[in-house]
């Protein structure tokens, strides 16, 4: 887990890896000199569970030299990696340490849930293409991508590694985003084994000091340089040089577009002119993108947190309610747990509690086994007002 400026959510992450079912785990965590109050958060967390290894970095390295000091610290036999401002499902290790196994991976992932924001809750990243595409290649990889060629990344994802697939690579130093991409694509053009799960199981915060959906010319530059040098490196087959081809291309038109942003947040009027007549596509790219921003601003609008406290009910399917709830309780049924190849109904619980986070205080009515694994999906818990039930349904006591 690199860390950088990431107090106000560090802890709520730490806790969410280090309350796995699966507890063979060790956490390394990298704070890459935040000055923010990460460094105490870190030592009070430690103090209360030894697997916690934090590393305080004496200068700012950036995040894949963060992560690369992790690596080289770590000892498992198989790698993970979390943001320090995201959440995972207590299962989560579990279920794909179980899935790795069955579908003898080298990386296995699953797919996140977004929360934070209203305009970020109720859809996962993935969706129903998580249900279609149980293995991942180096050009499924290639052809994904959230900025021009309408298909979401798959370099948003965050896989478990197997120690001896990665041996002695490491994240590329030079880039300030992508990093996880380029690992990954460098991990299957030297024939790793990726596996997807449907799961929804890994809770990706979206807030303005997030950087991951953040571009610059500066950053795209050196992301080209890096799937430039891949290219070169490597004998690749056709299909796979095709589509490092054109991602090249998309990643060299989104850097153009960059560049036009620059020049008219700029007032370079003349300069954004001629960028227009040589690439007249980056027209509708500019349109596209004002477009959204007013879909944005116009969700935003209407999606004012509620005021009063919204109350759920988490509960197994079939299973009767507690008594004496409110009215106006929205029922969440919880099916058993899903095999390998399930996800649509977690997915729609995942979703719902998100989306529900997003609007206010939610007050979580949680009935036995099943409705603690439904659980797992809330973003921020802490925010929340939880009673808790037996599978019979009566109230437990506070605490």
């Amino acid at each position: 887990m690199p860390n950088y400026r990431g107090a106000p959510f560090l802890q709520a992450a730490i806790r969410s890896v280090l309350a796995q079912t699966y507890r063979q785990i060790e956490l390394i965590v990298v704070d890459d000199n935040s000055q923010d109050g990460s460094a105490e958060i870190l030592r009070h967390e430690a103090a209360l569970d030894a697997r916690l290894k934090p590393i305080t970095l004496g200068k700012n390295l950036g995040p894949a030299a963060a992560r690369n000091v992790a690596l080289d610290a770590s000892s498992g036999t198989w790698i993970a990696v979390v943001d320090s401002d995201d959440l995972v499902h207590p299962s989560r290790i579990e279920r794909l340490l179980a899935a790795a196994d069955a579908m003898n991976a080298d990386m296995i992932a699953d797919d996140l849930v977004p929360f934070g924001t209203p305009t970020a809750a109720g859809r996962t990243v993935l969706g129903s293409r998580a249900d279609s595409l149980p293995q991942i290649t180096a050009v499924d990889l290639l052809l994904s991508d959230m900025g021009f060629s309408g298909t979401t990344s798959l370099g948003y994802l965050k896989p478990l590694i197997r120690r001896d697939c990665l041996a002695n690579l490491r994240y590329d130093e030079v880039l300030t985003i992508g990093e996880d991409f380029d690992l990954c694509l460098r991990l299957l053009l030297g024939g790793a084994v990726y596996r997807l799960i449907p799961d929804p199981s890994y809770l990706y915060r979206r807030h303005s000091e997030s950087i991951s959906h953040r571009l610059s010319v500066d950053a795209l530059d050196r992301r080209m340089s890096a799937m430039d040098r891949i290219g070169k490196d490597r004998v690749i087959d056709r299909e796979t040089r095709h589509a490092l081809d054109r991602r090249l291309r998309l990643l060299g038109q989104a850097c153009r577009y960059e560049r036009l942003v620059g020049q008219i947040k700029g007032r370079r009027a003349f300069a954004a002119l001629a960028a227009l007549v040589k690439s007249p596509r980056l027209a509708l790219h500019l349109l596209d993108s004002l477009m959204d921003r007013r879909r944005r601003a116009a969700h935003l609008a209407r999606s004012v947190p509620e005021t009063e406290t919204r109350p759920i009910l988490l509960v197994g399917a079939g299973m009767p309610a507690p008594p004496d709830l409110p009215a106006t309780t929205l029922r969440l049924d919880v099916p058993p747990p899903p095999g390998l190849d399930g996800g649509a109904i977690d997915r729609y619980l995942a979703c719902s509690l998100a989306t529900e986070h997003s609007k206010g205080v939610l007050e979580l009515h949680v009935v036995g086994a099943a409705g603690e694994r439904a659980l797992g999906y809330l973003p921020d818990p802490e925010t929340s007002r939880i009673v808790h039930y037996d599978d019979t349904g009566h109230r437990m006591p506070d605490g």
